[in-house]
């Protein structure tokens, strides 16, 4: 898995109740991040043993064409899908939450956005039983009132909670891959105990990746490259980067912590 921290630099705000936290990346580490992100994002659209079968069948040209028939081509797909991928890793490297799922796997078609919660995310403490994280990613070109507003509105649907349909999609996946006691709580929550909240309302949100026109063939060229010899890892980028007088970065927001039961 890719180490955000090892070319992003966190900084933490606090926000009145709520807390900011801006990952800004080494502009000399660019190359490095876009390698790092080429490499890993493969395993959020397949599965590495199906890339491992089809490279023993097929060969790498093979294998990397059945990778970029599942990429998104427009630029609104590209950076949603990426600004997902962004937050997934984020949450497995910078919270407690390490178990979720890379649900682009699933995607019907590559240009369309998958319904539910961008992120349901969970883990299981011995004292606290299954706690449960609601995220929500959101990719523009600023991290403008309305953009905070539309993932807050988006968070409070279903009165804060998953929804079932979430739970169900998160459990199928977490018993398919072998994962059943964690699987059996899940069931649990969804369909006999619910979802008890602590600690008032509150959720997770991820703000804004944003890419210059030419970066997603960059990182397909990388992938070329990379992903042939290196195939089945999986992955992330997080990038403050200046090119030609123009400042890009990533933008981490998290509303209020709280933990759902």
């Amino acid at each position: 898995m890719s180490q955000l921290k090892a070319w992003c630099d966190p900084v933490d705000q606090k926000i009145k109740a709520n807390r900011l936290t801006v990952l800004s990346a080494d502009p000399a580490k660019r190359t490095v991040a876009i390698e790092a992100l080429a490499k890993e994002v493969p395993n959020h659209y397949s599965s590495p043993k199906r890339v491992a079968r089809l490279l023993k069948r097929l060969g790498k040209d093979k294998a990397a064409a059945y990778i970029e028939q599942k990429l998104p081509t427009a630029a609104t797909s590209r950076s949603g899908d990426l600004g997902e991928i962004l937050a997934t890793l984020y949450v497995a490297e910078f919270t407690p939450f390490g178990v979720s799922i890379n649900r682009l796997r699933w995607k019907d078609h590559r240009e369309m956005a998958m319904r539910g919660e961008d992120i349901v995310a969970v883990q299981w403490d011995a004292a606290a039983g299954l706690r449960i994280l609601k995220g929500e990613s959101k990719s523009n070109a600023s991290l403008s009132t309305a953009t905070v507003t539309k993932a807050r509105t988006a968070l409070k649907h279903n009165n804060g909670r998953p929804t079932p349909h979430a739970l169900s999609f998160l459990a199928d996946r977490l018993h398919e891959q072998g994962k059943h006691d964690l699987g059996n709580e899940v069931d649990e929550v969804q369909l006999s105990k619910g979802i008890r909240r602590r600690f008032g309302t509150s959720h997770r949100g991820f703000e804004r990746w944003i890419e210059r026109a030419d970066s997603w063939a960059r990182l397909r060229a990388a992938w070329r490259s990379i992903g042939r010899s290196r195939p089945g890892s999986v992955g992330s980028l997080a990038c403050d980067r200046e090119r030609e007088g123009q400042k890009y970065r990533l933008d981490v927001s998290w509303a209020r912590r709280s933990i759902l039961r």
